[in-house]
């Protein structure tokens, strides 16, 4: 090889990269370290666009309703937007929340009072199947525990461990105390994003044209604008989907007369919000809450939800989402998972339009790499 000077630098830039892959494989813990306090630096800075980016969606539908029958040029527009966009958002949480807590108390003292009579109902239908099967007598009463002896040990654990659990205590009211510093920073961050929104884009656009090349502005610039695209339409999707299918849910309830038909029906309507598994989890808490009162409703109440979400799944997602989170469901399961697995339930959120974002680019660049080879007569992903 020609020792010119354009291999010169290639062969510099070589060492660099290869110097830099050793340093961080040798510092990799202080490394990861280091990152984790800046990323909980700009936590609320994170946090607070999250939140703005969720609330835009609502205030942007409520200026272009505003649009239509006011000045579009009115001074009043956007704080009364936000304003009515605050107020929106805080009455779904007092509803949810009045519909919730009062019924969860009710469900728990109900089963509570209820206790001694399932484990009767058990203790009879396991004897009469041991019976049958000729298996022996089985006698839930005659199990004794000795709650003066687990009491000893409980007093002598919390003795041993006052320390220790002083200290993880101290630490969980210190998490909460930052998280909710966090959470309240990034809302007023949020509240500044969306009153600047206009200004705060014009700045970033000007500094990504002051030192990046033009042609990467305008592909980061799509990318951008494919990303608000994507995540404002689920967004939107997956609200009106989660209050569709609690006023369904609600509606046929009534109709079948289950019990818990609120309390339910606004859980289902909730983790319906998170893709795939939400409706299951939703389904599967409903069925046994009323199993503990009619077992026979619960099996028409399953089935009643086997329906609906055919329903949904055929005639009301297509609808509302359409063509933009155009991604296959084996891909939709694969990114609630491995989101789950990653990052909890915020994860599973966010990693369905995260990942339709970047099934949307490959799927583009592929079609446009294969257009004119000899693969061209294929069918488009």
């Amino acid at each position: 090889m020609d020792l010119n000077s354009t291999n010169m630098k290639k062969i510099a830039m070589l060492i660099v990269f290869a110097a830099i892959v050793f340093l961080i494989g040798l510092h990799f813990p202080k490394i990861i370290t280091y990152l984790l306090y800046i990323f909980s630096i700009f936590t609320p800075l994170i946090l607070g666009f999250c939140i703005a980016f969720v609330l835009n969606v609502f205030m942007r539908s409520i200026e272009n309703v505003w649009g239509k029958f006011l000045k579009k040029d009115s001074k009043l527009k956007r704080p009364l937007s936000l304003i009515l966009t605050l107020f929106f958002v805080f009455l779904v949480i007092f509803i949810v929340m009045f519909l919730i807590i009062p019924e969860i108390s009710r469900t728990i003292s109900t089963i509570v009072e209820l206790f001694p009579s399932y484990i009767n109902t058990l203790e009879k239908n396991i004897n009469a199947f041991v019976e049958t099967n000729s298996i022996g007598y089985i006698d839930l009463s005659s199990l004794s525990v000795d709650f003066e002896k687990m009491a000893d040990s409980v007093a002598a654990f919390i003795s041993n461990s006052s320390e220790s659990f002083f200290n993880a205590t101290l630490n969980v009211t210190t998490s909460i105390f930052n998280t909710f510093f966090n959470i309240l920073l990034g809302f007023i961050l949020s509240l500044y994003m969306l009153v600047h929104k206009e200004k705060l884009c014009r700045h970033l656009k000007k500094l990504l044209y002051a030192y990046v090349k033009k042609e990467r502005v305008e592909k980061i610039l799509n990318v951008t604008d494919l990303s608000n695209r994507v995540f404002s339409k689920f967004v939107t999707g997956q609200m009106l989907e989660a209050v569709l299918i609690g006023l369904m849910c609600f509606t046929g309830m009534v109709i079948l007369q289950l019990p818990y038909a609120a309390m339910i029906s606004t859980l289902v309507g909730f983790t319906s919000l998170i893709p795939v598994v939400g409706a299951l989890f939703g389904t599967a808490v409903g069925a046994l809450l009323i199993f503990l009162v009619n077992p026979i409703q619960a099996v028409w109440f399953i089935l009643f939800i086997i329906v609906m979400n055919q329903t949904e799944n055929n005639l009301i997602y297509p609808k509302l989402m359409g063509k933009t989170m155009g991604l296959p469901g084996i891909w939709v399961l694969v990114a609630v998972i491995i989101g789950g697995r990653l990052y909890g339930i915020i994860g599973m959120l966010i990693s369905v339009p995260l990942c339709s974002v970047l099934y949307i680019l490959l799927r583009d660049e592929v079609n446009r790499r294969l257009r004119g080879s000899t693969f061209e007569d294929i069918e488009e992903i």
